[in-house]
């Protein structure tokens, strides 16, 4: 994997990120939208598509990781 790579993975990784914690605000809006109470219903299914979006992300993380150890294992970076 060359540096290229690695940051422009590291930078769709990060517009990602951006993106759950957007859905995250978005769902909170959602769930205050009907008076002073919270809707727990959808207030639940925003939050558990949020985490499945960031164990995803976790896990592009953390090959990406792997991927660049061994691009310093290997010298290339380009």
């Amino acid at each position: 994997m060359a540096a290229n790579e690695a940051r422009a993975e590291m930078r769709d990784i990060a517009s990602d990120m951006c993106a759950a914690g957007i859905h995250l605000m978005d769902g909170a809006a959602r769930c205050t939208r009907r008076g002073d109470g919270m809707d727990a219903g959808v207030a639940r299914s925003v939050i558990g598509e949020t985490l499945d979006r960031l164990d995803a992300l976790r896990a592009r993380l953390a090959d990406l990781g792997e991927r660049v150890a061994a691009m310093e294992d290997g010298g290339d970076d380009r």
